[in-house]
């Protein structure tokens, strides 16, 4: 039995090990001058046909140094982000042995992925490393999928420079790569440069044993254009001696292609036995001794070693010699072969290939050979009995692909099956399909209804309902559907654990499951009852019910109410490890702190919630830690620990905007107001403002409104300020939100009292407005932060500190109009925004302060 360390999404440990090479290799000075090259830049790719030797090539000149490498040998199984980058974690893992420990839990959710935190992680994990390394990505060509090509980008954009990254492909890879080639960052080596000369053709043939003149030395270089694969193969073909010269004398000079060669004078050199066993082999992605003696009847370990040896196109994939797989271009010639042959012969070796997989534990290859070979009745059970694991983790992207290779009436009868899509469409919001197999579900549980079968998943589809109307709000029948799940009782066919409702958002208000909180707000004791019969279905309380509490409660204003049930939260939390839940409820904690001026208080709390994500071993949530800590520092006008943050966030206005990363954008954008760069905020918050319209985040939205009605009021544009403040007022009021508009301070008491002055009339509007300005006065006063010598430059508006300049010289307010050209309502509006942000009543206080933070 051949045993392989594989993790739980069945990686395979030969793919992220260096291949070993052949012993008779000779050292190639030029291109090994070219690759000394990328120990200086952050990326190297080398481009050329199959059979060009760029793995060798790249292989050969690693031998040579002492620098770490992680490699990765990609196939056509893994065009499939989430394999890609599984594997990609599991080969850097030689170099870095926390990176799986710190990025396998992403791995594990399907939003998480999506949202692309692995690739911060991965980067952040990777940069710590204190010695220079290389990642080589081999074959690279087989990658086309755009999503990946897009992480990789953005992975190569923000490398660390301690990493050098090697690509080989035949292809050009569609990567961003402009800004490389900019920087000359970026090193290409291609097929001129891998073409082996006269001298290198030459050593090639003498250390196999062939010491051939100049005359054919020459003959071979025309034929085969210093193709490594055709040297190959023609050394191959020179090994009768007798004939060697005929060989070289009839080569066709003009012939591009070699598989007429590699037929006469390559395979017709092999026994009738190697042919029949080379061919049956060739099903196979990798191959090992005992699998090839199941499915062909051979000794395999003994004809493997023997073809080995005799550079029969076997790449070895370990330095044990266990695992080959075939050069590609001798692997198509030999599947064509087989082709020719029998179909049905092809079908039998995939199955005994599936049947030994599945017998040493290997799923994923045993349920592809099985697709394969169109053996669905033996793939369906399996993928049934492994497809639930990835699926509660939310990883669908393998699951996924094999139900898209099955018959249709093979999907139609399996509730297992009809579980895993619905599954899917509800975590992609497909809830026009996800509704099709919930009603097929419902369909065959009455069908069956006194069948064990559906007893056994009765629950499981309670819950997949209740998920379905959660996510898209439906509060009434949300309610329903949990009761009768609780009604039930739990099955052994569900987990017991909570679910995680929350993967990368500070609030409840903008999680995917904010329907919650509008249950709460409509009625408590509903509320109430469905946390209690969840309650019954779940073995850990994960600490979201109170969370949603605290939250509401934080949000309407009332903080002593919100501190009881945060606290809760967080124990609840911290008990089932559950930073979902954990991570909202601190900084709502720390809200409150600010809330009444404690910033320092504020800060203590993030930084003990950052021990704790760091105990559960969640990193992601760090950057919107860190990005609240920013929001702090604006408070106390740190420009140094906001600058640092600046330089180290990997972010731009113009980036694509992902879910995980919206409140890191958000609070860039206060930033950016911060300092006064107004055109590039509205540039970025107006782009963040239909992503959240888009993504249907009423919270999201009234934030990002009042920033720009800030951004705008700061830039003197009163009407633009107003349009947005509205708009945030209109939402608010629908949803009962106050502290998003008090918890602005200062900028948001000139607001409403500029929309006020400009709407007179006594509306829904002007009544909430007047009572959110009540609010956000009394709050001010709780709110205070020490007053440098910066506070002035960096909180005050261009126009405030002209105002400011000729309040210190006494000047009155109608003597200030007249000099700036504006009214005296609007001198009196920055009069008081300056006394509001200074911490002052009135004029004498103000120039008292201003007159002392200037000592």
């Amino acid at each position: 039995m051949i045993k392989e360390t594989q993790t739980d999404i069945g990686l395979l440990k030969t793919k992220c090990s260096i291949p070993k090479i052949n012993n008779c290799l000779i050292p190639r000075i030029f291109i090994n001058n070219m690759l000394e090259e990328s120990l200086s830049h952050k990326l190297t790719i080398i481009t050329a046909p199959a059979g060009y030797g760029k793995t060798t090539a790249v292989l050969k000149w690693l031998e040579g140094i002492s620098i770490p490498c992680a490699w990765f040998s990609i196939d056509s199984d893994d065009n499939d982000p989430f394999t890609f980058w599984s594997y990609s974690c599991a080969a850097l893992s030689n170099i870095s042995d926390d990176i799986i420990d710190t990025a396998e839990y992403i791995f594990e959710s399907q939003e998480l992925f999506k949202a692309s935190a692995h690739l911060s992680v991965m980067i952040d994990n990777l940069s710590i490393i204190s010695s220079d390394f290389f990642f080589v990505l081999d074959d690279f060509h087989l990658i086309t999928n755009p999503v990946i090509l897009e992480g990789l980008s953005y992975f190569i954009t923000y490398l660390p420079s301690n990493m050098h990254l090697i690509i080989t492909s035949r292809v050009e890879p569609a990567l961003k790569l402009a800004k490389l080639s900019l920087k000359e960052d970026l090193v290409r080596i291609q097929a001129n440069e891998l073409r082996f000369e006269t001298e290198e053709i030459s050593k090639y043939y003498e250390t196999r044993g062939y010491f051939l003149p100049k005359e054919d030395i020459h003959k071979i270089e025309r034929y085969t254009e210093g193709w490594a694969a055709a040297l190959v193969a023609v050394s191959l073909s020179l090994k009768d001696e007798k004939n060697r010269h005929n060989v070289i004398n009839n080569f066709g000079s003009n012939n591009l292609y070699i598989e007429d060669y590699l037929a006469e004078d390559v395979y017709n050199t092999w026994t009738r036995k190697q042919q029949d066993f080379m061919e049956k082999i060739s099903i196979l992605d990798r191959m090992c001794g005992p699998l090839c003696k199941e499915i062909t009847n051979y000794a395999g370990d003994e004809l493997l070693k023997e073809l080995y040896t005799q550079n029969s196109f076997l790449v070895a994939l370990d330095y044990e010699g266990i695992w080959f797989r075939y050069h590609h271009l001798f692997l198509n010639f030999l599947r064509k072969k087989l082709l020719k042959r029998d179909s049905s012969l092809i079908q039998t070796l995939h199955y005994k290939a599936g049947e030994w997989f599945k017998a040493q534990g290997f799923f994923n290859e045993a349920i592809n050979h099985f697709l394969k070979g169109s053996h669905y009745e033996a793939a369906l059970p399996l993928i049934e009995k492994h497809s639930q694991i990835p699926i509660r983790k939310g990883e669908f992207s393998n699951v996924i692909s094999w139900i898209e290779r099955l018959p249709v009436k093979y999907v139609e009868n399996s509730f297992m099956i009809m579980i895993i899509k619905a599954t899917y469409f509800i975590g992609t919001d497909d809830f026009k399909n996800a509704s099709k197999y919930i009603e097929r579900m419902q369909l065959a549980l009455e069908k069956e209804d006194k069948n064990t079968f559906s007893k056994d998943f009765n629950t499981v589809y309670l819950m997949i309902k209740a998920n379905f109307f959660i996510r898209q709000g439906n509060i009434k029948n949300t309610l329903l559907t949990i009761k009768e799940a609780a009604a039930r009782g739990l099955t052994n066919a569900i987990n017991t654990e909570y679910m995680d409702f929350n993967l990368f958002d500070i609030s409840i208000f903008r999680a995917p499951y904010h329907a919650l909180v509008k249950i709460l707000r409509k009625n408590f004791n509903e509320y109430d009852s469905l946390v209690g019969n969840y309650r019954t279905l779940i073995s850990t309380n994960p600490g979201y019910a109170p969370l949603i509490k605290g939250e509401l409660y934080y949000e309407s204003g009332k903080l002593n109410e919100a501190l009881t049930e945060l606290l809760n939260s967080i124990d609840e939390a911290v008990n089932a490890r559950c930073t979902g839940a954990l991570v909202p409820a601190m900084i709502t904690l720390a809200k409150i702190k600010r809330a009444h001026g404690d910033i320092q208080g504020a800060l203590e709390v993030i930084k003990e919630c950052e021990t704790k994500v760091a105990e559960f071993n969640k990193p992601h949530w760090n950057y919107m830690l860190n990005a609240f800590k920013v929001r702090l520092y604006i408070d106390l006008n740190d420009t140094e620990l906001i600058d640092n943050w600046m330089k180290e966030n990997r972010l731009n206005i113009y980036q694509n905007i992902i879910k995980i990363q919206e409140y890191e954008l958000i609070v860039f954008g206060r930033v950016l107001i911060h300092k006064q760069r107004y055109n590039d905020a509205n540039i970025l918050l107006n782009r963040l403002l239909s992503f959240a319209i888009s993504q249907k985040k009423d919270h999201s939205i009234v934030e990002i409104s009042n920033l720009l009605a800030i951004a705008a009021i700061k830039d003197l544009n009163e009407e633009i300020a107003e349009n947005h403040l509205k708009n945030a007022l209109s939402i608010g009021i629908k949803e009962g939100y106050v502290r998003s508009f008090v918890d602005e301070f200062a900028p948001m008491n000139s607001l409403l009292e500029m929309y006020i002055n400009r709407n007179t009339q006594r509306d829904k509007l002007s009544v909430y407005a007047k009572n959110l300005l009540n609010q956000t006065k009394e709050a001010a006063k709780h709110f205070i932060v020490p007053v440098n010598s910066n506070t002035i430059e960096n909180l005050l508006t261009a126009m405030e500190k002209k105002v400011l300049h000729l309040i210190i010289d006494t000047y009155t307010n109608k003597e200030i109009a007249e000099k700036l050209g504006i009214t005296i309502r609007t001198v009196k509006a920055h009069t008081g925004n300056i006394y509001i942000k200074l911490k002052v009543k009135n004029r004498i206080q103000c120039i008292k302060k201003i007159k002392e933070s200037s000592m």
